[in-house]
């Protein structure tokens, strides 16, 4: 059986045969185009996928500083991933898609090679079970709720000054003096 002419390759030789296939494997929805068939990754887990894309950057055009930095933040990420926090490896993805951000357009970063590796991060932060997306604004706060129990009474404190004396009373009547000589 030879080849058909549409089972083209991407550039990271999965062909479209084996993309539907582990697509329809997994029970997933199927969408191909070339840019994104490292989405055929899905399955695979986290931690091999950032061992993927980290030896896929290593074999990038891009300039070594950039390079360095990028696969540095996935080795953090996969360490992150490995030994925990998981927390801490969301974090790194997060900062490594705001460099390939911010780096856009230069030091060899094309934009379609941007949003490739954008989407690539964002598929490994969803497998490690990172939050979707942005996060939005704080809600309202919550009613308080009850009063606890009151706590024991405290040790009784020194005692306190004597205060004033309060006004003398008024004085009585004078009564009645003897008779007059």
């Amino acid at each position: 059986m030879g080849e058909c002419e549409d089972c083209g390759k991407s550039g990271d030789g999965v062909s479209r045969r084996g993309f539907v296939a582990a697509g329809a494997a997994l029970g997933g929805s199927i969408l191909w185009s070339q840019g994104n068939a490292f989405a055929a990754m899905r399955g695979r887990g986290a931690r091999r996928n950032l061992t993927d894309f980290r030896s896929d950057l290593r074999k990038s055009d891009l300039e070594q500083p950039l390079k360095q930095r990028l696969v540095s933040k996935l080795a953090r990420a996969q360490h992150a991933l490995r030994e925990g926090p998981r927390s801490d490896a969301c974090e790194y993805m997060n900062e490594f898609i705001a460099i390939v951000r911010e780096r856009r357009g230069d030091k060899g970063l094309g934009g379609n090679q941007a949003e490739r590796y954008i989407d690539r991060a964002k598929e490994i932060k969803r497998q490690i079970g990172c939050g979707d997306g942005d996060v939005g604004p704080t809600g309202n706060t919550g009613s308080t709720g009850p009063t606890g129990p009151t706590g024991p009474t405290g040790p009784t404190g020194p005692t306190g000054l004597t205060g004033l004396t309060g006004l003398t009373g008024l004085t009585g009547l004078t009564g009645f003096t003897g008779p007059f000589r």
